[in-house]
């Protein structure tokens, strides 16, 4: 049975159309573009676990500085679309008011309702002289 804390999240989640998504999604991946002038990927399906992360830092506040630090080290070129994953699993698993099912639905409803996003840069596998290691291990 869902919580009421997970249904409210998956509501969160479900309440943007594509124009108010890309606003947030365009905003948050440009402003880390900036300062750390360079373009990354998260691949097609981390650029939906990007923006399910996005959605779940402004819904759960207590998430925001783990978010803040798993976007950061994307970046800055320490981590690369799997480890972001990993972290967010780790996040929600031991940091988050939302349960790991309600993650995974999030992420499928995005998958489903949000495709445009395959064409957003976030999704592009091109780096912009930027080498995002692929086996990196995620420190506690």
């Amino acid at each position: 049975m869902k919580s009421a804390i997970d249904i409210a999240f998956l509501e969160e989640v479900m309440k943007y159309n594509q124009h108010e998504l890309a606003a947030i999604v365009d905003s948050i991946f440009n402003s880390l573009r900036e300062k750390y002038n360079k373009i990354v990927s998260f691949g097609i399906n981390g650029c939906k676990e990007f923006v399910a992360a996005l959605i779940l830092s402004d819904f759960d506040n207590s998430t925001l500085p783990y978010i803040n630090h798993g976007l950061d080290q994307v970046f800055r070129g320490s981590w690369g679309p799997i480890e972001f994953s990993s972290f967010m699993d780790k996040v929600i698993l031991e940091n988050s008011v939302i349960s790991y099912p309600a993650w995974s639905r999030a992420y499928r409803f995005i998958e489903k309702n949000h495709t445009w996003l395959e064409e957003h840069p976030c999704s592009e596998a091109v780096m912009n002289s930027s080498y995002i290691p692929k086996s990196r291990f995620i420190r506690s």
